[in-house]
């Protein structure tokens, strides 16, 4: 049986390992074609109740920001240096933060508004479909009403597994008298 650089037929290795291993060797020898793409929801935002300016500027709250620097610090392990985000303040607030520490290039896109989305659906799914052409890591900033369209699209594209993993869950409340 052969270890990692070695050349062995890593799969039969009784302790379980060899899938890692020829992951671990297909990393080495630059055969695998994997990059991060990572969804985010924006972090919490002031109450629509309380902001009667558009919406489109609606800040994060105190806790949001709190949340959008923890943001920085996930999106630092995959190190994307690219992010697709909606235009909306509490996008950009959410993501500025790695953005700028990493130097990311940030790309505002209405289609992944909630307006926007709530007209064209598939304008946000065409954008979401985009992020597979250039194979390179990604952030996606958007908000919580095009999620489903967002995994959707991304569940067309990564398969089944991917699909039931992400499916939303339904609680169903079984009332006695």
């Amino acid at each position: 049986m052969g270890r990692a650089g070695q050349g062995g037929t890593f799969p039969e290795q009784p302790d379980g390992c060899g899938p890692l291993q020829a992951l671990a060797k297909a990393h080495l020898n630059g055969e695998l074609e994997t990059w991060p793409l990572i969804l985010v929801r924006h972090a919490k935002a002031k109450p629509r109740s309380s902001w009667t300016k558009a919406e489109g500027s609606r800040p994060l709250a105190v806790t949001g920001l709190r949340q959008a620097l923890a943001v920085e610090r996930l999106l630092g392990v995959w190190k994307p240096l690219r992010i697709v985000s909606s235009p909306w303040a509490r996008c950009v607030s959410t993501i500025a933060p790695y953005a700028k520490s990493a130097g990311a290039k940030v790309k505002l896109v209405e289609a992944l508004t909630e307006h926007h989305h709530q007209r064209s659906p598939k304008k946000t799914a065409a954008i979401v479909e985009g992020l597979f052409d250039k194979q390179r890591g990604v952030a996606l900033c958007t908000h919580r009403p095009a999620l489903p369209t967002v995994l959707k699209t991304l569940g067309e594209r990564m398969g089944p597994s991917f699909t039931r993993c992400c499916r939303p869950r339904i609680r169903t409340w079984r009332l006695a008298r």
